[in-house]
Order: structure tokens, then C-alpha cells, then sequence
């Protein structure tokens, strides 16, 4: 045989050869990259890649124009962040209903997972253990100079890295005065907020009567301040401590004033005038801070605490969203809180929210994630500024079990700005 046409009948062999590996080659790239794509569309935990929009940073003071939060430069600015609630719990009151496990904020996590804000929430209870003291007719008082310390480098810490400071005098079931209490936080627990010793040589035995004669302005026998003077002072050394650093933005005044069934309605509390009164002390030592005025819980009826708005400037109107659906109990309720903040031209802040019970990592919805989406989506498209309950406890972000962020939660929260 022809030795050309041998090498001719090779080549030809060798080019088909060839061909076909190409061919598939080019299907199992295409079948490859057909599975990761959708591999990619099933998944929803983030991956380290992903990218976000992060919160405007906290540059400077912001102050309220117009109904709406600006930065130093005008630009509209909202507040998006979360809680950090270990410094009003385990401090003075171990055992309490709101007792939890501590664990330091990770600042520098915070400022990469893109909030701005984060709601401190400290306590009378916890800058003064102990009651003041008369003294050659004055009336000293004896701060904590290591807790104050504790706070001190927090907000620090945090505005170094320019994230906004909100203080928020904090109380949960009152004070740790009132013991053997059963809540959602458990059995035969205990309070925190306000100082036992107001109440330890009083005939005041629940926690929901210290609350109502507290806004009643009825003082406990044998207390050793006037309680709603004493809660003044308090405001206005912490407020004045922190006059001079413009990234501690607001004073959010007294955490969940509600009534109490049987023992006092809403209008009882007299929110107005308690507000007029700490608010104006407070702008005594601080003039430029944002005011946070929180109304009494939404009882579905319209009846509110706060019966019109304050003759302050720099106000924002606040109720904290706690409910297990989205539709139709959590809309209906935020609207009817944001049809208040606009009919007085203020902000709406809602300073806490738990992802519809998600936090709690007790039975949560299957809807809560598309339910927490619907609500991030409302709160930007309606200006509405929120901190998420909360960093670290029982209805976290952070799990107790290794100390990393729930994935899911995160998430769908820095999907929100």
C-alpha cells in the first residue's frame, strides 16, 4: 500500500479523534457551569464574597430637618444598626428575667457587616448602686467609676469607628427590687432598670405598681431621692458626659413605657409632661443630642400615652415591633405608628425588633424570612430608621453555642440598608 495514502488515512483518523474530544469537552463545561448556576440560585447562605451596601457611616452629628434625620453635610441619613444590651443585664441583677450570658461586642464586625448604629442600652440600677448621700445639705451622688469605665471605652470604641452611639436608659420588668416574676423570659426571675434601693424599704410589692406610680410622679415611702428626680440626675450626668463627642447622637429616654392592665392606662402615665420635663433637663447639658421618645404599647385600639407632639426640636417618635407575622398584626401595627410620627412631621425609630420571633431560635414562623424582607423593605422605602434586638442574648444575632453571626439573619439584614 501507497505509504502517502497510509499517513493521509492517519491524519484524517487523528483530526476526528480529536474533534470529538473537543466536542465533549465543550458539553461538560456547559453541564458544569448549568449545575453551579443553579447551585447558586438554591442557596441562601451568603458567601464570603457576596457584596453589600453597606449604612452611610456616621460622620458627624446628625440633627432632624424638616422630618427627616441629615447629616453634618444635609444629606438625608438613616439609622440602621442593632442593640447591645449587655451592659443593662448581668451587671446588677444576676438571675433577672433578662439575665443572659455576656458577650463583649465585636466592634470591628459591626462596622464590617456595615451598621451605623448601635442602641446601648445602660441602667440606672448600674451607674448607681449605691443610693446618694446628703452631705452638708447637698445631695452626693455615688456613680460606679467601673462601670462608667466599661461604657466609656465602648463608646469609644465605637465612634472611633464611625458608628452612631444611641444611650438608652433601659428597664425590663422595672428594677431587681421585684423578684419571683414570671414572664416570656422565664419563672421566678427578676427585673433590672431602676435601683433596688428605692423600693427596699417601701410597701410596694410588684413591679407593675412601681411602674405606674413612677409616671404618677407618687414617690415610695422612704425612698432616698424623689425616684423621678433622681432619673433626671442620672440623664443628665450621662448626657453631659457625653456632651462634647458628636457621634453619641441621641438619648432614648426610658425604654418600654407602658401601662399596665388593671393598674394604669396609657393616659395614666402622662408621657407628655414626663418627657417635656427629663427632655428639657437633658438639653440642659446636651443641647444638640437627638431626643428618642418611645409611646406605651399598641393595644390595637388607637390608645396611646403620648397624646401630641413635644415643644422640642430634634425629636424622633419610637415603639419597638414585636409580633410573629408580618401580615397582618406587624403591618397594621407599624403603620399605625408611622401614621403618628408623620402626622407630627418626625421621624419614626423603631428600636427594636426581633425578626418575628426568629431571634428567639423558639419555633419561628417558616414565613419569617420573607416576612423580615417585606419589613426592611418598608422601613426604606418609608425613611423609617431601626436598631434589631440585639447583638447578643436570647434573641441574637450571635449564636450562644460559638459565638459566630446567624448567616440567614445577617444576611437579610444587610440586604435592608
Amino acid at each position: 500500500m501507497d505509504r502517502g495514502y497510509v499517513l493521509f488515512k492517519l491524519s484524517e483518523v487523528f483530526i476526528s479523534f480529536f474533534v470529538l474530544i473537543l466536542v465533549v469537552s465543550t458539553a461538560v463545561v456547559s453541564i458544569r457551569s448549568f449545575a453551579s448556576e443553579k447551585t447558586s440560585q438554591a442557596s441562601i447562605t451568603p458567601t464570603t464574597t457576596e457584596s453589600y451596601i453597606t449604612a452611610a457611616p456616621m460622620k458627624g452629628r446628625p440633627k432632624i430637618v424638616n422630618g427627616l434625620v441629615v447629616d453634618p453635610s444635609g444629606q438625608p441619613f438613616r439609622l440602621q444598626g442593632i442593640n447591645y444590651h449587655e451592659l443593662s443585664t448581668d451587671y446588677t441583677a444576676p438571675g433577672g428575667c433578662d439575665n443572659k450570658i455576656p458577650y463583649p461586642l465585636q466592634t470591628d464586625d459591626v462596622k464590617k457587616w456595615g451598621f451605623n448604629t448601635v442602641r446601648l442600652t445602660l441602667t440606672w440600677d448600674a451607674l448607681e448602686q449605691t443610693p446618694p448621700t446628703w452631705e452638708n445639705g447637698i445631695l452626693t451622688h455615688h456613680w460606679d467609676t467601673s462601670y462608667l469605665t466599661l461604657v466609656d471605652n465602648l463608646v469609644k470604641d465605637l465612634t472611633d469607628k464611625d458608628i452612631g452611639v444611641v444611650l438608652d436608659m433601659h428597664q425590663y420588668l422595672w428594677s431587681s427590687a421585684f423578684r419571683d416574676i414570671s414572664s416570656d423570659e422565664g419563672e421566678h426571675c427578676g427585673g433590672s432598670g431602676f435601683p433596688a434601693w428605692i423600693y427596699q424599704n417601701s410597701d410596694i410589692s410588684d413591679f407593675q405598681t412601681a411602674r405606674c406610680q413612677f409616671f404618677a410622679g407618687i414617690n415610695p415611702e422612704n425612698s432616698p431621692v424623689v425616684v423621678q428626680d433622681g432619673f433626671i440626675e442620672v440623664w443628665k450626668f450621662i448626657a453631659g458626659r457625653y456632651a462634647t463627642n458628636p457621634k453619641v447622637i441621641a438619648a432614648d429616654i426610658i425604654n418600654e413605657p407602658w401601662a399596665a392592665l388593671n393598674k394604669c392606662t396609657p393616659e395614666e402615665l402622662h408621657l407628655n409632661a414626663f418627657y417635656e420635663k427629663v427632655g428639657s433637663a437633658i438639653r440642659e447639658v446636651n443641647p444638640d443630642i437627638i431626643l428618642i421618645l418611645e409611646d406605651s404599647q399598641d393595644y390595637d385600639n388607637g390608645d396611646f400615652a403620648l397624646q401630641e407632639p413635644l415643644p422640642f426640636s430634634n425629636v424622633m417618635y419610637s415603639f419597638h415591633l414585636y409580633t410573629r407575622k408580618w401580615q397582618p398584626e406587624g403591618l397594621k401595627r407599624l403603620e399605625r405608628y408611622q401614621t403618628r410620627a408623620k402626622t407630627w412631621n418626625v421621624p419614626l425609630f423603631v428600636g427594636e425588633f426581633n425578626a418575628f420571633d426568629y431571634g428567639r431560635d423558639e419555633n419561628a414562623p417558616p414565613t419569617w424570612k420573607s416576612d423580615l424582607q417585606k419589613l426592611l423593605s418598608y422601613f426604606r422605602q418609608n425613611n423609617v430608621h431601626w436598631t434589631y434586638w440585639s447583638y447578643s442574648g436570647k434573641e441574637s444575632l450571635i449564636r450562644y453555642e460559638d459565638k459566630k453571626p446567624k448567616e440567614e439573619l445577617l444576611h437579610i439584614l444587610r440586604k435592608g440598608f
